[in-house]
């Protein structure tokens, strides 16, 4: 299938981007503190998806039993792990958040139980009192808070009026893009997408011959899903479909998946995102602009003294 490159949706090119991904100064910080062990969870999230052992990826089941949040899902030592432990783990890791929850959930609670064990095991032992391990746990704690301070006095700027605002500076800047819905073919060869072409001249029903030939299956009937901008797909691919117009057929695309026969069924103009959609996007650009300020102003309030030393 078609690879869609999607892209952050730009409101102009250098600034706003519209992102489903909820994130924020503190989930930043704690994602960097954890990185260790959101790098042994993806890993594992490997393995399921894509086999990296070489074993086949099981097909991972969603659970379909309604579970409360409140529900004990763990226990180590006496130290509860409830549902909502878990998912609130998952939310506060960008890249984990975006995949099914059910899906990763086993690796996700295996990898908690694992952490428990092990901070059980250090504070049993009296790691937790070494020296060099006390310097990191207030270097962490620092920074965590002074991230999550800064996100509250940005937050309390961030008033529906002046998003608002900032939302109609930014659409002024906004440059509508061409956008097509379409449908494609793939199949393996450059005959085969040679007698299809030929085939749908002649009258065949794009949609039949799709579901027929296609070695795309998740697309019905071909279709590509959603209107789509050229920067949204790989270039071998958007090149030649962005010059098609409306109703045309490509002649047969080569790209790194196969060969497309494309059918373009509309084109038309992006329409300028709304303000619902923008908020956390202009939320995001209030916070880069306005971040050194909020900053100086808090040295400004506090008794900072700064001494040189003689290097």
């Amino acid at each position: 299938m078609v690879k869609k490159i999607r892209k952050e949706t730009n409101v102009t090119e250098t600034s706003v981007q519209i992102s489903n991904k909820k994130t924020s100064v503190v989930r930043i910080s704690i994602a960097s503190v954890l990185f260790v062990v959101t790098a042994f969870i993806w890993y594992q999230v490997g393995v399921v998806l894509f086999g990296f052992t070489g074993i086949k990826a099981p097909v991972m089941k969603a659970i379909k039993k309604t579970y409360s949040e409140e529900t004990v899902v763990a226990e180590i030592n006496g130290h509860l792990i409830k549902l909502k432990d878990v998912r609130a783990f998952v939310q506060d890791v960008p890249q984990l958040s975006e995949l099914p929850f059910e899906m990763i959930y086993p690796q996700v609670l295996d990898n908690m139980i694992n952490t428990r064990v092990l901070v059980s095991g250090a504070e049993a032992t009296g790691v937790s009192k070494e020296a060099d391990v006390r310097k990191a746990l207030k270097m962490a704690r620092e920074q965590i808070l002074s991230q999550a301070y800064l996100t509250k006095q940005l937050e309390k700027e961030m008033t529906p009026e002046v998003l608002q605002a900032l939302y109609l500076e930014e659409m002024k800047n906004y440059e509508p893009q061409e956008e097509i819905k379409a449908r494609h073919i793939l199949v393996d060869s450059q005959k085969e997408a040679e007698n299809i072409l030929f085939q749908l001249k002649a009258g065949a029903n794009f949609a039949t011959l799709a579901n027929e030939k296609s070695t795309d299956k998740n697309a019905n009937g071909g279709d590509l899903g959603d209107y789509f901008t050229a920067n949204m797909m790989i270039p071998e691919f958007s090149r030649p479909v962005f010059a098609l117009k409306k109703g045309e057929l490509s002649a047969p695309i080569k790209t790194p998946y196969g060969w497309h026969i494309v059918l373009v069924e509309d084109k038309r103009l992006a329409e300028a995102p709304a303000f619902e959609v923008m908020q956390d996007a202009l939320k995001q650009l209030y916070a880069e602009r306005n971040m050194k300020n909020v900053l100086q102003a808090e040295r400004d309030k506090a008794n900072v003294k700064v001494y040189q030393p003689n290097l």
